[in-house]
Parts: structure tokens; C-alpha cells; sequence
């Protein structure tokens, strides 16, 4: 009974830890003139993807920016779906005139872009943030 008990309320704490990090704000930083960075912590499912992408949209009207930064270091693993959604909110940046670089892909969600049709060729990637910057100032020719 008391291992039942712990069990259950183990699960229970990691569920609500789970919601937790799924209803984490996704902040819109300015880095420098023209230049956004998204970081995205936790899970990512679809409700969020979609908040993810009007913050990025209103980020960029907002900011101006020439280019943003998505940062998913932070993001465990996303599924086709989720994965599809990034992919259609780095072309509605693109939509409004700005170019997206996308950073810290795993493994996991590398595999989720190949499984939906994404190539390398098709983004601007970067295996982590630093290099995403460098990537980011390129494009905006500093």
C-alpha cells in the first residue's frame, strides 16, 4: 500500500511538473536591432506551437526583425505534427520578412523534420545557439 501510494503520487508531481512546463511562457528577446531570440523550454505540443508562432509573429512585427532565432535546446522531443507547425512558423517569419534560424534540433526532433519532408537545405540550422547567433548576423550582414 505505501508503495502504491508513493507511485501514484510520484507520477502524479511529474504530471503536474509537465503541465507546468507545457503552460511556460515563450519569451520574445531583443538581442540587438533586427535580432530576436526565441527560447523555447519543455513541452511543445500543438496548443503551444500555435502560441509559439503568434509570439513570434507579433515579436517580429513589433521588433522589426530581420532575423530570429528559435532556440529549442530546451524542447525534449516534438511529434510530425509539432514539427510541421515550427517549420510553417519559420515561414510565416519569412512572410513577413524575416529570415529564421533554428538551433539546439535533437536528435528526436531532427528526425521528426525528415519525417515530414523538411531537408537541411530547406532552413537556416544550427547545432547550438552560439553558433546561431553567428548564423543570424550573417544574414543580417553585420
Amino acid at each position: 500500500l505505501a508503495l502504491e501510494t508513493y507511485v501514484e503520487t510520484r507520477e502524479e508531481t511529474i504530471q503536474n511538473r509537465e503541465r507546468e512546463l507545457s503552460e511556460l511562457p515563450t519569451p520574445v528577446l531583443k538581442l540587438r536591432e533586427g535580432l530576436l531570440l526565441i527560447p523555447v523550454v519543455g513541452t511543445l505540443d500543438s496548443h503551444r506551437a500555435r502560441s509559439l508562432t503568434v509570439e513570434l509573429l507579433e515579436g517580429i512585427r513589433e521588433h522589426r526583425a530581420q532575423v530570429v532565432v528559435l532556440d529549442i535546446t530546451g524542447v525534449a522531443g516534438v511529434d510530425s505534427a509539432v514539427a510541421n507547425h515550427l517549420i510553417q512558423s519559420m515561414s510565416a517569419a519569412r512572410l513577413m520578412g524575416a529570415a529564421s534560424v533554428l538551433t539546439g534540433i535533437s536528435a528526436e526532433v531532427a528526425q521528426a523534420l525528415v519525417k515530414i519532408g523538411v531537408s537541411g537545405q530547406q532552413l537556416n540550422t544550427a547545432g547550438d545557439l552560439q553558433q546561431g547567433i553567428k548564423i543570424a548576423e550573417k544574414l543580417i550582414g553585420t
